[in-house]
C-alpha cells in the first residue's frame, strides 16, 4: 500500500515538473515570438539572414528540453532593448554577429557537460559583440580580459559599435595596452567615449588629459610609461616622439622590457620605426658598411645598436643579418663591443640570435663582433645568475644545444657504430626527373603537352594521367590525336571511364566519337553496343567488366542497375580487382555514395546521432569502402563508430579478412586513417603476428613503383604511430625495403626509404633507422621565418581564392567580416570585381581577393592587376570546395612562401602546389573545411606576420588548439610540421635534385 502511495506522489511530481518545463518552453518560444512580430511591424531588423537565426531560435525554443533561464534573460533584455528608437541601420554586421551565435549560446549553457569558459574563448574574437552582450560576465571574463590584452584593437572597434555593455574592464584594459588608437573615439560622443568617462583609474584619467592638449596627435601616447611614472612630461614625450633619433632611445628601453602599459603602441611605432630600417638593410646587403646611410641609428649608441640587433634579427634573412653586424662592428671601428650592451637582453634572446647565427654560419661575424671569447665568458656568468624558470625557458627551445659555445671532454675512444650504412649515389637522368615532376603536376602537363608529347617518355605520362584525369585528356584531343601514343591513350579512356565516354558517342560530330566509331577494339565495340541496346540513360556502362567478360547481358545490366542498393554492392565487389574495366567511373560513383552517407554520419554524430543505426543495414564491405572512399570528408567521431560497426560485424573481430576479400583495396588508406585517429591498437588487437607482418610489408612493398601518394599515406602512418611494437615492426621491415632499393639501385626506393627511415628514426631510441637518419635529412618545418614572408620593398603579398558556389560565397562573406570586425588594424578597399585588404598598423600586409560572385572573371582581373604592378605574393590562400582546389594550385608562383588551403581534402592533391613553389611551407586540410576555423586561424597568421613575429608552428597550433580546438573539424587541420606530404615530397624534391 505505502509503495503505491509514493509511486502515485512521484507521478504527481514529476508531471508537475513536467508541465512547468512545458511551461517555460511555450514563454520562451512565446517571448521570441513577441520580439520577431514587433520587429516586422516597426519595420526593423529587416536583414532577411538576421530574421532566420531569430526564427531558428524560436523554433528550438519551442522543443521540449532545458534552457537556462540566466542566458535566455540576457537574451531577451537585448531583443527589448533593440526598438524603433533604439536601432541603428548601420550596425547591421552586429545584429546579425550577436544572432548568428545566439542559438549556439543557448544551447552550450542548457548543457550541462560545456564549460561555458571554454566556450566563451572559442568564439573570440570573431564574435566578441555575441560573448559581450548573451554570456554573463562573470563566464565570459577569462576570455574577454585575454582578448583585451592580446587583441586591444580589435576588442576597441568591436566595442565601438556595441548598442549598450554591461561591463568595459575589458575596454580599459585594451586601451591602456593600445592607447594611440583613442584618440579617434575622442572627437564625438560614442560607447567607447562613454565607458571610459566613468573609469576611476588614474591611467585613464590621463589619456584625457593628453586628449585635451593634443588632440589629434597620436606622439604622447607611444612614450605613456614614462608620463605614468612622472618622468617625463606631456609636452616633453610629444617633443620627443616628434624625433626619431630621440624616439629610438626612449622606446628601445620599453621593447625590450616588454611592460603591459602601452605595450601594443609601443610595439606598433618601433615597428614602423624598424620597418625602415629593415628596408636600408635590404638595399644595403651587398654595399660596404661605411656607405650605408642609416639616419638615426648612426647617431645612437653601440649599447642601442646592440639592442635593436636581438629585436630585429627575425625580420633579416641571414645575408642581411651578416650585413647588418658587419656595419654595427663598422660604426665599433672593428672593436669587440662592450658585454654591458646585452645586459638589458634576456639570456633566451641572447641564445635565440646565437643559435641562428651558427645555424646559418655567420659565426665569423658574430666573433668579430663579440671577440672571441669574452661573449661565452659572459653567458656563463648570466646562466650562473639565472632563475631556474629563465633556465627551464633556454632548455625548452630549439637553441638548447646550441653549438656556439665549445666545451672540451675529454677524448674517448672512438665507439664502433652498430650499423654502417653505405654511401649512395644518386644517379637518375634528366629525363626520369622530368618524368617525375610532371606527374606530380598534371594539370601542368597537359598544359605544356607540347613540350614532351615526343619524349620518349610520352606514353607512360599519358597513360598515367589518363588514370586520373581521364576526361582531361579528352580536352586536349586535338593536341594528341595525330600521335599513336594519343590514339592508344584516348582508346584506352573507354575501358578506364565508360559511363563518362557514352557522352561522346551519342554525339555525331565529337571528336573522339569520329576517331573510334568503326574501331575494331573489343572494349570499344562493347562501349558501343551499350548504347545501341540500352540507350541514352542506361547506367550499364558501370557493368561495362561483366559485360564485357560475359558474365550479364546488356539488358539484364540495365535492368540490375536500377536497384541502387544492388549496384552498389557489386561495384564494391568488382573493385576488389585492381585491372576492372571502367574502374575511373566505378570509384566516382562509389565515392559519391560513400560521401552522402558520410555527410550524414557527421550531421548525426554533431547533432542528434539519429543516423547511426542505418550502419546496421550495410555489410562489413559497405562499410569499410565507405570508411575510405568517403575520408575526404568523415570526421573523427563519425569514423570512430563506423569503425566500432565494422569490428562487431567481421569475425572474431578481425578486420584483415574483409580487407582481403576486397582485394586489398584502399588498404592503406583504411590504415592511415586508423593511425591518424589513434585506432591502429584498436584494428591490430584481433591479428595475429604473422597478420601483422603481412600487412606491414604489403604497406612498404614496391614504394618506389606506385605514385609518390601511397610513399605519403606510409609517412602520414609513420608520424601518428605511438605503438612501440607496431613501430618496431615498420622499422625492421623499412631496413629490408631499403636494402632491396639500394641492391636493385632504384634511386627513388632508395630515397623513398630513407625518407621514411628517417621519419621513423624519431620514433626510436636506437637502431638502424638512426644511422639512416644521419644521411638523409628531413626539411626543417617547425618555423615560418617572418623575414621570408616580405619582399624587398618590405611588403608581404597574399593572394585570397574565392569560387562562385555557395559555399564559396559564405566563405567570401566571411572572409571580409572577420576584417571589418577590426576597423583599427585593417582597412578594405574595393577594386571592382577583387578587393585589397590592407593593414593599418604594424608590418605591411596587402591582401588581395577577388570577389566570389565574380567567379573567373574577378580572379583574372585580380592576377591582371597583380602582373601589371609587378606584385608576387608570397601566401596564396585557397577558399572553398575541394573541386576548386587544382584550380588555385596550378596558379601558384614560385615566389610563393606559404600556402593555407581551407578547402575539404585539399592534403589529397599538394604535390602540385609543391611542385610550383618547393620553397613553400603547406597549411591543408585532411577532411572537412569550414570558415569558422579557417578564418580566425589566416587571420592570426596575418595578425602575427604583422607584428613581425616567426611562426612558431607547434607554438602557434597550441595557441589555435585554445581558440578553435573545440570544433570537431579542427583535428583535421595539418600545420606544416605535421604535414606528411609536404615532408615527404620535399625531402624527395632535395635528396633526388628534382627541384
Amino acid at each position: 500500500m505505502r509503495n503505491s502511495y509514493l509511486s502515485g506522489y512521484l507521478i504527481v511530481i514529476i508531471s508537475f515538473i513536467f508541465t512547468q518545463n512545458i511551461f517555460a518552453q511555450t514563454s520562451y518560444s512565446k517571448k521570441i515570438s513577441q520580439h520577431i512580430d514587433r520587429y516586422a511591424q516597426d519595420s526593423i531588423l529587416t536583414n532577411e539572414e538576421t530574421m532566420e537565426y531569430l526564427k531558428a531560435l524560436e523554433d528550438w525554443a519551442t522543443q521540449p528540453h532545458p534552457i537556462n533561464d540566466e542566458y535566455f534573460l540576457l537574451l531577451d533584455n537585448y531583443l527589448t532593448y533593440i526598438k524603433k528608437s533604439t536601432y541603428k541601420k548601420y550596425a547591421g554586421q552586429v545584429y546579425n554577429d550577436i544572432f548568428s551565435q545566439a542559438l549556439n549560446i543557448i544551447k552550450a549553457s542548457s548543457d550541462p557537460s560545456i564549460d561555458m569558459t571554454s566556450f566563451s574563448y572559442s568564439l573570440l574574437p570573431d564574435y566578441y559583440s555575441a560573448v559581450k552582450i548573451l554570456i554573463p560576465a562573470e563566464v565570459s571574463k577569462y576570455a574577454v580580459l585575454n582578448m583585451a590584452k592580446e587583441r586591444p584593437q580589435e576588442l576597441i572597434g568591436q566595442f565601438s559599435k556595441l548598442d549598450y555593455a554591461l561591463d568595459a574592464k575589458d575596454l580599459e584594459i585594451a586601451v591602456l595596452a593600445s592607447p594611440h588608437v583613442i584618440s579617434q573615439f575622442m572627437h564625438y560622443n560614442n560607447l567607447v567615449k562613454t565607458e571610459l568617462l566613468k573609469s576611476t583609474q588614474p591611467e585613464i584619467k590621463l589619456l584625457f588629459e593628453i586628449y585635451k592638449k593634443y588632440r589629434y596627435s597620436e606622439h604622447p601616447y607611444y612614450l605613456l610609461p614614462y608620463i605614468v611614472n612622472n618622468k617625463i612630461s606631456i609636452e616633453n614625450a610629444e617633443e620627443l616622439s616628434k624625433n626619431e633619433y630621440s624616439l629610438i632611445n626612449y622606446l628601445l628601453p620599453l621593447v625590450i622590457d616588454t611592460m603591459p602599459l602601452a605595450r601594443v603602441s609601443i610595439q606598433q611605432r618601433w615597428d614602423e620605426l624598424t620597418s625602415k630600417y629593415v628596408k636600408i638593410i635590404h638595399q644595403n646587403k651587398y654595399s660596404a658598411p661605411n656607405t650605408w646611410k642609416m639616419e638615426a641609428l648612426d647617431q645612437i649608441t653601440d649599447s642601442s645598436r646592440t639592442r635593436i640587433l636581438f629585436v630585429t634579427h627575425n625580420m633579416l634573412s641571414p645575408l642581411e643579418l651578416d650585413a647588418f653586424m658587419k656595419w654595427i662592428s663598422f660604426k665599433n671601428k672593428l672593436q669587440p663591443l662592450p658585454e654591458k650592451a646585452l645586459d638589458k637582453i634576456s639570456l633566451k634572446d641572447i641564445y635565440i640570435l646565437k643559435d641562428k647565427v651558427y645555424k646559418e654560419n655567420l659565426q665569423a661575424t658574430w666573433v668579430q663582433l663579440w671577440g672571441n671569447d669574452s661573449l661565452n665568458t659572459y653567458i656563463r656568468s648570466r646562466r650562473a645568475q639565472a632563475t631556474p624558470k629563465q633556465l627551464e625557458s633556454i632548455k625548452n627551445g630549439s637553441f638548447a644545444g646550441s653549438k656556439s659555445e665549445v666545451v672540451l671532454v675529454p677524448v674517448a675512444k672512438p665507439k664502433v657504430p652498430e650499423f654502417i650504412i653505405k654511401s649512395y649515389y644518386f644517379n637518375l637522368s634528366d629525363q626520369d626527373k622530368t618524368l617525375m615532376r610532371w606527374k606530380n603536376d598534371p594539370m601542368t602537363a597537359l598544359d605544356k603537352i607540347s613540350n614532351w608529347i615526343d619524349e620518349p617518355y610520352s606514353d607512360e605520362l599519358l597513360q598515367y594521367i589518363a588514370h586520373i584525369y581521364p576526361l582531361e585528356i579528352i580536352r586536349n584531343l586535338d593536341k594528341i590525336k595525330l600521335k599513336k601514343q594519343g590514339i592508344e591513350v584516348l582508346k584506352n579512356i573507354g575501358s578506364i571511364a565508360p559511363l563518362s565516354t557514352k557522352n561522346f558517342i551519342i554525339s555525331p560530330s565529337h571528336s573522339w566519337n569520329n576517331l573510334f566509331k568503326n574501331s575494331q577494339d573489343s572494349v570499344i565495340k562493347t562501349l558501343y553496343k551499350i548504347n545501341q541496346v540500352a540507350g541514352i540513360n542506361t547506367r550499364a556502362y558501370l557493368l561495362l567488366d561483366d559485360i564485357y567478360r560475359k558474365k550479364m547481358s546488356i539488358e539484364l545490366a540495365d535492368s540490375l542497375c536500377k536497384n541502387s542498393s544492388w549496384l552498389t554492392k557489386r561495384m564494391i565487389t568488382l573493385l576488389s580487382n585492381p585491372n576492372v574495366l571502367g574502374r575511373y567511373s566505378i570509384e566516382q560513383e562509389i565515392s559519391a555514395t560513400a560521401l552522402r552517407f558520410v555527410r550524414n554520419m557527421n550531421i548525426s554524430e554533431n547533432t542528434d546521432n539519429s543516423f547511426a543505426g542505418q550502419m546496421e543495414y550495410l555489410s562489413p564491405e559497405e562499410l569499410y569502402t565507405f570508411m575510405t572512399y568517403g575520408e575526404d570528408e568523415i570526421i573523427q567521431k563519425s569514423f570512430y563508430k563506423m569503425l566500432l560497426t565494422l569490428i562487431k560485424k567481421s569475425p572474431d573481430g578481425n578486420v584483415l579478412p574483409i580487407i582481403q576479400k576486397l582485394g586489398y583495396n584502399n588498404y592503406i588508406k583504411f590504415i592511415r586513417k586508423c593511425a591518424y585517429y589513434d585506432l591502429l591498437d584498436t584494428v591490430f588487437k584481433p591479428f595475429s603476428t604473422d597478420e601483422k607482418n603481412l600487412i606491414v610489408r604489403k604497406i612498404l612493398h614496391n614504394l618506389d613503383q606506385s605514385s609518390e601518394m601511397d610513399a605519403i599515406q606510409v609517412a602520414d602512418i609513420i608520424i601518428c604511430l605511438k605503438n612501440p611494437a607496431i613501430i618496431e615492426v615498420i622499422h625492421q621491415q623499412l631496413k629490408i625495403e631499403y636494402e632491396k632499393a639500394e641492391l636493385a639501385k632504384s634511386d627513388k626506393g632508395v630515397a623513398i626509404y630513407g625518407i621514411l627511415s628517417s621519419l621513423i628514426s624519431t620514433k626510436i631510441d636506437q637502431g638502424w633507422a638512426k644511422y639512416v637518419a644521419e644521411k638523409y635529412e628531413l626539411p626543417g618545418l617547425n618555423q615560418l621565418p617572418v623575414y621570408s614572408l616580405f619582399n624587398q620593398k618590405m611588403e608581404n603579398i597574399q593572394q585570397y581564392y574565392f569560387y562562385n558556389d555557395e559555399d564559396g560565397v559564405g566563405s567570401y562573406s566571411n572572409f571580409i567580416r572577420s576584417y571589418e570586425r577590426s576597423p583599427l588594424e585593417w582597412m578594405i578597399k574595393d577594386l571592382g570585381s577583387f578587393v585589397l585588404v590592407q593593414s593599418k598598423t604594424g608590418r605591411k600586409i596587402d591582401i588581395f581577393a577577388n570577389k566570389a560572385r565574380e567567379g573567373e572573371k574577378g580572379i583574372q582581373a585580380m592576377l591582371d592587376y597583380m602582373k601589371k604592378n609587378s606584385l608576387e605574393p608570397q601566401i596564396v590562400v585557397h577558399r572553398g570546395l575541394s573541386t576548386h582546389t587544382l584550380k588555385t594550385f596550378i596558379r601558384i608562383p614560385s615566389s610563393a612562401k606559404l600556402i593555407l588551403d581551407g578547402s575539404c581534402g585539399g592534403y589529397y592533391v599538394q604535390q602540385v602546389a609543391i611542385d610550383r613553389a618547393p620553397g613553400a611551407q603547406i597549411l591543408c586540410n585532411r577532411n572537412v573545411g569550414t570558415m569558422y576555423i579557417n578564418d580566425p586561424l589566416f587571420k592570426q597568421i596575418n595578425d602575427d606576420i604583422r607584428a613581425g613575429k616567426d611562426i612558431i608552428w607547434p607554438d602557434f597550433w597550441d595557441k589555435m588548439n585554445q581558440r578553435v580546438g573545440t570544433n570537431p573539424y579542427f583535428k583535421d587541420y595539418i600545420p606544416p610540421h605535421k604535414n606528411a606530404a609536404a615532408i615527404l615530397i620535399k625531402a624527395l624534391y632535395d635528396i633526388l635534385e628534382l627541384n
